[in-house]
């Protein structure tokens, strides 16, 4: 079986814990992606601190929102990119971590910063499949509905 590795935070200013994991398989619709760099956000040091919002203390989670990568998997309903280009396994990607709800007043209106936009992985355990919920990892399991767009060699 294979394994990919994950940094957890489980409370303010402690070090994090490499932790590894089942990489999962992927559904019809979603994307497992390698991720080749990962940023660190102020916010990130702003949850490691303990300020930041909507983190529990002693659940352990994956954080980072900001990655790019190559796809390692793709469900079989997924053959494009958000601009319409064909994606296959390989492909480096940029990506989105935040994911609009798309019936919100601010998605409907083609705005960023929809109010729900962290609903998939913000407080999720990193002990609960699929494990690969954020940048600091070897792997993202991206869900169906995020912006997706291949970029050039």
């Amino acid at each position: 079986m294979k394994t990919g590795k994950v940094a957890v935070y489980t409370q303010p200013q402690a070090p994090m814990e490499i932790r590894e994991y089942p990489v999962p398989s992927v559904t019809a619709d979603d994307m497992l992606v390698r991720i080749r760099m990962a940023n660190i956000c102020g916010s990130d040091l702003h949850i490691w601190r303990g300020h930041g919002p909507r983190i529990e203390t002693g659940i352990p989670q994956v954080l980072g929102h900001e990655m790019i990568g190559t796809i390692d998997a793709m469900g079989r309903n997924v053959t494009s990119d958000s601009a319409g280009q064909p994606l296959s396994e390989g492909d480096r990607i940029v990506y989105s971590y935040f994911k609009p709800c798309q019936q919100c007043w601010t998605c409907l209106n083609g705005k960023p910063g929809c109010p729900d936009r962290y609903r998939d992985w913000i407080g999720v355990s990193s002990d609960q499949s699929p494990h690969f919920h954020g940048a600091y990892g070897e792997y993202y399991y991206m869900k169906r509905g995020h912006w997706v767009f291949k970029v050039p060699d």
